[in-house]
C-alpha cells in the first residue's frame, strides 16, 4: 500500500470518482487522510447457473432498441440512474442521451415491450456477445412486481 500511496497523490484530485475494489480504494484514501463519500458500493456477481424459466412469456418480446423510442430509452435511463445513486449522482440528461445513442448505434440496448409497450431495458457495456456483461437493468416502476425484467431478461 505504501508504494501505491507514494505514486498517487489522492488530495489533487478533486470532485473525481474512484472506481475499483472497494477495500484498496478506502485504504488508499485512509492512507493519504481523504475524506471521501461513497456514492455506489457495486457488487458484482458471476452466474454458474441458470433456472428454466418458470412462468409463460409469450407475452413480451426483447428486441433491440431503436430511435423511434428515443425519448422513452433517455427517460428510463435517466431514472434508472436517479434510482441508482439515490440522486447523487453526477450524470445528466444529455449523457443518457449520449448512452442511449451509443446503445442503438452499437446494438447494446435492448427493450422488453408487452404489446407495444416498453417494460424493462437492459444494456450490454461489453463486445463480447458470447460473454455479454450487463450494465443496466431497469425496470418501469408499474411492472416491477411482475419480475418481467428478470424473466425475460434473466
Amino acid at each position: 500500500m505504501t508504494a501505491l500511496s507514494d505514486q498517487i497523490n489522492i488530495p489533487k484530485y478533486r470532485n473525481f470518482q474512484f472506481l475499483g475494489c472497494k477495500e484498496l480504494i478506502e485504504s488508499l484514501f485512509n492512507k493519504q487522510n481523504v475524506s471521501f463519500e461513497i456514492l455506489k458500493d457495486r457488487i458484482v456477481y458471476e452466474c454458474a447457473f441458470v433456472e428454466p424459466r418458470l412462468k409463460e412469456v409469450d407475452e413480451f418480446s426483447v428486441e433491440n432498441a431503436g430511435y423511434d423510442d428515443f425519448e422513452e430509452l433517455v427517460q428510463m435511463s435517466l431514472d434508472n440512474y436517479i434510482e441508482e445513486y439515490s440522486g447523487q449522482g453526477q450524470k445528466d440528461e444529455d449523457h443518457m442521451k449520449a448512452a442511449v445513442v451509443n446503445g442503438i448505434e452499437k446494438n447494446r440496448l435492448f427493450v422488453l415491450r408487452e404489446g407495444e409497450d416498453i417494460c424493462s431495458i437492459v444494456q450490454m457495456v461489453n463486445e463480447n456477445h458470447s460473454l455479454p456483461m450487463i450494465g443496466n437493468l431497469y425496470t418501469k416502476r408499474i411492472n416491477e412486481t411482475e419480475d418481467v425484467g428478470f424473466i425475460c431478461f434473466g
